[in-house]
């Protein structure tokens, strides 16, 4: 269940950073009773954005192997020179 808090709690921003930091997952800010703001930690934020950016990658990674559509190491770092010029 979300951690739920009215706008009007947000005055008080020591109360609110530590609950965005013991709470898991975001927390969200109301504003006369309806859904308007989220709050949360940086730990969270990142953490749901590494999720957010990696995840689809591997699964894409994974979609390649299994076609077959595999690129050999050495072209991949011979072009990786090339467009990075070291």
């Amino acid at each position: 269940m979300p951690e739920i808090r009215s706008m009007r709690d947000l005055r008080d921003t020591s109360a609110i950073s530590r609950l965005c930091h013991t709470t898991a997952g975001p927390v969200l800010i109301t504003k006369n009773g309806w859904r308007d703001l989220v709050a949360m930690s940086i730990e969270e934020f990142e953490r749901r954005c590494t999720r957010e950016e990696v995840y689809p990658k591997l699964l894409e990674a994974e979609g390649n192997m299994a076609r077959g559509d595999l690129l050999e190491a050495g072209d991949v770092f011979r072009a990786m020179r090339a467009k990075y010029a070291y």
